[in-house]
């Protein structure tokens, strides 16, 4: 009994020991994420909201119940000037339902469903990680059989005996696999890693969230603030064909600009239209990434939109290189994928390895005549299988599990890859956007002064109602590419953040400092 009471000492002792050795950090030491402060800008805590998540979420469910059908686009933006009841018949569902930026991101967050789809993943690779760890504990079962006896037996297969008794049977039983050839460790690694591949994964998740609803809000603001240009353009039309209108009845004007100011005002009334179209569908996108009801008639509360620089084109291409592979979770999951397929091929040598276990057994055994005896055993157990197949078994194993190896290291190469190929991507985007910015700012003056040149010069007899309408359409087109150039870039940016592995809200709102050098 002393050396049995000694086993399962020893054995406590090893499980405790395996167990502190898996649980004591979180950190793969194969896989580290570098922090290089020359290189990785530094956010001092997250972004303030000066409104609780639910706070927000609680406005527009109750601004959803209360919103009220409008008979025109005139009354749903109140920070414009449309006035189109009588020409077209627009309405909007609801009563518009503003939100900021901000509000945007943190609401995307709390409740966009792929970030909590990926979570229950991650939850669920944590427990057969600790599924894995439970390996090294030993397994206790109990079992108890009371038979009914009746008729003739063979003792031993040969003996026969004729009897009539009830037997007991009461079993305690312990079994340990002390040495499994370290199939139990390499698994364990195994699992930690894809844990900790899922761990980030969440956040490359929570990263093309905040993405995408950058990228969504300012498309919304995008189609509103083409709906107002659009409509003004629409009234300037309108007055257009009234002048010309007066002008044909007063007898100083020809039909030929009537009927030409009268299409001018049905092309304008078709672009609102479908302008007004790409706008709802923009909300419903919208709605849809924050993880809110998708009729929820969402629009930017900005009333403007202006370049925003959250990343300076300056730096060069190499550091914002070497910033992207430090930081994106993507990649460091891939490289925990490869980890993990290491640790699943080394564990397929573990059958041409001996299995060491540790067997006991505490049994009560009887019958009702004659009472129940108490008995113990123990079994020392050396199993070895790596004949199986005639070893081809745990050969054929290992070179699939070396396939796969070679799978994970390419996709974490391609991931590499892709990742260098978005940041220049977004990079000469950016700079492209800017450019256009500064043109777009351009020709809008230009075309604002063109076309008050076209009125005077009509106004003074000395031009033609068709230079009025070409300046007209050049000022709107102008207009709307300024806005686009704008919106482009605010994304082209927001995709450099993600780009790089350190898009947050913070970081879209306020952008970081990343010096040519690299240094913060």
């Amino acid at each position: 009994m002393k050396i049995f009471k000694l086993i399962i000492l020893v054995m406590a002792i090893l499980t405790t020991v395996c167990l502190s050795a898996y649980c004591r950090d979180e950190t793969c030491p194969e896989i580290k994420k570098l922090e290089s402060p020359e290189l990785v800008p530094k956010i001092e805590g997250e972004i303030k909201i000066d409104k609780d998540i639910q706070e927000i979420l609680d406005r527009i469910e109750k601004e959803l119940k209360q919103a009220v059908t409008y008979s025109s686009i005139a009354k749903s933006f109140e920070e414009s000037k449309f006035d189109t009841e009588k020409e077209i018949q627009l309405t909007f569902d609801y009563e518009l339902i503003p939100i900021d930026l901000e509000e945007a991101l943190q609401t995307a967050l709390a409740q966009n469903y792929d970030i909590k789809i990926i979570t229950t993943q991650k939850d669920r690779d944590k427990w057969l990680y600790y599924n894995e760890l439970a390996g090294f504990l030993p397994d206790v079962y109990y079992n108890f059989q009371i038979s009914k006896l009746d008729g003739e037996f063979l003792v031993g297969q040969i003996i026969p005996l004729e009897t009539s008794e009830v037997t007991i049977n009461s079993n305690l039983n312990y079994q340990w696999k002390i040495f499994t050839g370290f199939r139990r460790y390499f698994d364990a690694v195994a699992a930690r890693n894809v844990y900790k591949a899922n761990k980030e994964n969440v956040d490359f998740t929570k990263d093309e969230t905040l993405l995408r609803t950058a990228s969504g809000y300012y498309r919304l603001l995008q189609d509103k603030l083409n709906l107002e240009v659009l409509d003004r353009n629409l009234e300037q039309r309108k007055a257009q064909l009234q002048i010309n209108t007066d002008r044909f009845n007063a007898g100083v004007g020809t039909k030929f600009d009537v009927l030409r100011a009268e299409a001018e005002v049905a092309n304008s009334t078709q672009n609102l239209v479908i302008a007004y179209n790409r706008f709802r569908l923009s909300q419903a996108e919208l709605a849809n990434i924050l993880g809110i009801n998708i009729f929820a008639p969402i629009y930017p509360s900005e009333n403007d939109i202006k370049p925003l620089q959250l990343v300076d084109e300056k730096v060069p291409l190499e550091i914002l290189s070497n910033v992207a592979l430090t930081n994106r979770p993507d990649l460091t999951a891939a490289n925990f994928d490869v980890t993990a397929a290491k640790a699943r091929k080394k564990s397929e040598y573990s059958l041409y390895i001996p299995q060491v276990s540790l067997y006991g057994q505490v049994s009560d055994q009887g019958t009702l005549s004659i009472g129940v005896s108490r008995n113990y055993a123990l079994r020392l157990e050396v199993d070895w299988r790596g004949g199986n197949g005639l070893g081809l078994d745990a050969y054929t194993a290992i070179k699939a599990r070396n396939e796969q190896l070679k799978e994970a290291e390419l996709k974490a190469t391609i991931t590499a890859r892709n990742i260098n190929e978005k940041i220049l991507s977004s990079y000469y985007d950016s700079i492209a956007a800017k450019a256009r910015i500064e043109a777009a700012g351009e020709e809008v003056e230009s075309a604002n002064e063109s076309l008050r040149l076209a009125f005077i010069r009509l106004e003074s007899g000395v031009g033609i109602f068709v230079d009025v309408l070409q300046a007209q359409a050049t000022a709107v087109e102008a207009k709307i590419r300024l806005i686009n150039a704008t919106v482009l870039y605010n994304i082209a940016q927001a995709q450099m953040l993600f780009d790089m592995g350190i898009i947050s809200a913070n970081n879209l709102l306020n952008g970081i400092v990343l010096e040519e050098t690299g240094k913060k």
